[in-house]
Order: C-alpha cells, then structure tokens, then sequence
C-alpha cells in the first residue's frame, strides 16, 4: 500500500516537472519511477514470502501439537482399562483374607454381587443382537463348510503324497543301509514270545501299581476299616 501511494506521488510529480524541464526533466521522474516499481515488486514479494512462512508455522505448529495429543488422548482412552485391571488385581490379592475379615468378606460378595447384576442387565440389553449375530454367524459357517471340506481334503491328499514319496525314498535307501548295518554292528533280534512275556510282566506290574492305590481309599469307605 505505501509502494502504491509511493508511486503515485512519485508520478504526479515527475508528471509536473516533465511539464516545466523538458525532455531532460521528464527522465529523472521516470528513473525514480521505475525504482518505486521495483521496491513495489519486493514488497509483494515480501508480503507472499512472509504469509508462506506463516501458514508453514501454523502447520507445524498444529502437527506438534498433534504429536502431543495424540498420546495423551489414546493414554486418556487406556486408563479405564488399565485402572479396572489393576484394581481387579488388587482385589484378588486380598480374597485369601476374606476367610479372616469380615470386612473384606462382606466387600467382595458385594462385588460379585453386583457383577451378577450388571451381567443379567448386560444379557438382556443384548440378547436380541446376539441371536441375530449367532444365526448369521450360523448361516455363514454352513456357507463356509465345503469349501472348507474342500481345502481340508486336498490337504489331506498332498500329505498323503509326500508321505508316500517319503515312503519310497526311505525304503531305497534302507535296502543300502540295513545290509551294511547288519555287517558293521551285531544286532540282537528279539524273539516274539520272549518280548510278549516282557509286555505281560510290565501289564501285570502296572495294575499291582494302581491296586496299591486304590487301597487307601478303599479302607477308608468301609465301616469301622473293616
């Protein structure tokens, strides 16, 4: 605004005094006006500067402050999860004396208490959407159901397979390695009625195990230990 007025003026008067100098009057009024554009020109380019640097301040400024908020509001969003877990903890640390206060008895029955309450209220306040979301959900695994039958058979197959090719490569190889382990170690084969006695001996140890026991409990039901 004060280049403009600059100008202004500066033209006026170069105006008058080209009337009154001449050609040689008029080109001082031009220098000085072509010297008040320029400055005009810098003090725009002042001013759109100055208001880039401003709005960059103001963004910066704003996301800082996001920066700071945005922990303290997801803080602020934790603390009542935080705070019922923590009392909870408390509170379970005291239910092994309640056995020995009445105080502490009286107050924790009344927790529950009222924890029953709030579940019954809970239940009907939300019965109707979980009928809702169970026969949908219902809905959706009878929907799911073959094609999870489908993945679960071409599992099944593919396993199959690689235990079949295990199968083959494992017995070519035991036809190299059985001849050549027989050769290298003494191997003691047992014979079958010998290992059917040593499974028959452990069956029998086992139950003598279990019917000792039982015997303690057996004598404390009968009437007078007899």
């Amino acid at each position: 605004m004060v280049a403009q007025m600059s100008l202004g003026m500066a033209a006026r008067g170069g105006a008058a005094g080209a009337a009154g100098r001449g050609p040689m009057g008029a080109m001082v009024p031009q220098a000085w006006v072509g010297k008040l554009g320029n400055a005009q020109r810098i003090g725009r380019g002042d001013l759109v500067q100055g208001d880039n640097n401003n709005a960059g301040r103001a963004a910066s400024g704003l996301a800082n402050l996001a920066k700071v908020l945005g922990p303290t509001v997801g803080a602020l969003a934790a603390l009542p999860k935080v705070a019922h877990a923590l009392s909870n903890r408390f509170l379970e640390a005291q239910r092994n004396l309640a056995q020995y206060n009445g105080t502490i008895a009286t107050s924790l029955a009344r927790l529950e208490v009222g924890r029953i309450g709030r579940d019954i209220r809970s239940g009907g306040m939300t019965a109707g959407t979980t009928r809702e979301l169970a026969d949908s959900t219902n809905r959706l695994e009878e929907s799911l159901q073959p094609i999870g039958n489908l993945t679960t058979n071409i599992k099944h197959v593919f396993a199959d397979a690689l235990n079949e090719a295990a199968i083959f490569l494992l017995n070519g190889v035991n036809t190299i390695v059985n001849p050549v382990a027989e050769a290298l170690f003494e191997q003691e084969k047992p014979k079958p009625a010998e290992f059917q006695l040593f499974l028959d001996n452990r069956r029998n140890e086992w139950l003598d195990e279990q019917k000792k026991k039982r015997e303690p409990a057996l004598n404390l039901n009968r009437p007078n230990g007899n």
